[in-house]
Parts: structure tokens; sequence; C-alpha cells
């Protein structure tokens, strides 16, 4: 069975280190910003492949729809995953790595993308997996239950903690009007 991981969430919200273990799982993709599978011709992929689009992504809102609706005629079964993360360390990723200005613009962006996300994948009658970033790379056992869901094995590799560079910070975090 031809299976395709189809990984997104908010920009900032940590999909780019979940795909990258889903790819150390042995599946055919890259976390960065340029992957092979940008182009989405998928006819000639491997049978397990991820393919990671934040919302927006480069500046585009993606049309998830018609991105399954392509996977499946090439043959995949398709598996969305939506990365979720503590709302305010999301609303500082996004400004710290300059896709909003405010933490305003951030904060609706994450609420947009979440929406988006839900309405899309229903057009095609999927729900996505959820997982939650902070809890995915701080334990061990989320990660197992989570690469079982998805018919993996877990890979080896190691996690940073997400949480530890905006501890200091956490007072000053709100959102703006």
């Amino acid at each position: 069975m031809k299976r395709a991981f189809l990984i997104t969430g908010a920009e900032g919200c940590g999909a780019m280190v979940v795909t990258r273990a889903v790819c150390s799982a042995g599946v055919y993709g890259d976390y960065g910003h340029v992957q092979r599978l940008d182009d989405a011709d998928f006819e000639a992929a491997p049978d397990g492949i991820v393919l990671r689009r934040s919302c927006p992504h480069g500046g585009v809102w993606p049309d998830l729809a018609e991105l399954v609706g392509r996977m499946r005629e090439a043959g995949y079964v398709v598996v969305p995953v939506l990365v979720m993360r503590n709302v305010i360390m999301n609303i500082e990723a996004q400004v710290r790595h300059g896709y909003v200005e405010t933490h305003r613009m951030a904060h609706d962006s994450i609420v947009r993308a979440n929406g988006w996300v839900f309405s899309k994948l229903a057009e095609v009658g999927l729900y996505p997996e959820v997982v939650c970033f902070e809890a995915f790379v701080l334990d061990g056992e989320v990660r197992r239950v989570f690469f079982e869901r998805l018919g993996l094995d877990g890979p080896e590799m190691e996690f940073f903690d997400p949480v530890s560079r905006y501890r200091t910070d956490q007072e000053e975090l709100r959102v703006e009007s």
C-alpha cells in the first residue's frame, strides 16, 4: 500500500521537526524549506512519502484538498498530520522567525491556519492525526504511540526542549492589539 504523510500546521508549530522524525523513520521526503516533492509530482515517488506544508506556505495558503487529490491520483492513501503547539510559544516563534510582525498577527495566523487545515481536509473526507509538538519532543512514550498510529518504527534521534528558549520570556509573551 502506498502511503503519503501530509504534515501540516501553522508556521512555527514544529511541523519541520515532526517531518524530520518521519523522514528519519525511513519515509522518503525532506523536512527543510526546499523539498524534493515540492513540485507535487507524486507519480514517480516511492511507496512511502512525507510532505510538509505549513499554513501559509511561502506566503500562500496551500490548497490541501487539491494536494490530497493529487496524492490520491498517484495511488496513495493519505495520512494527514496536524502539528499543534502551545499557542504562546507558537506566537513567539512566528514573530522571532519573521513570519509576521506582531503578536496579534501571529495569533490571527495560527487561528486561521488551524481552521484552514480542518476545513480543507474535510473537503476530501479526511480528519488529521493531531500531535502536540511539546509532548512529541519531550515524551518518548508520546512519540512511540504517534509512530505506532502511523504504522512506522520510531527513529532513534535526539530532540531539543522546545520550551526552554521561551521560559525566561513567558511573562512578557502576550497577544498585542
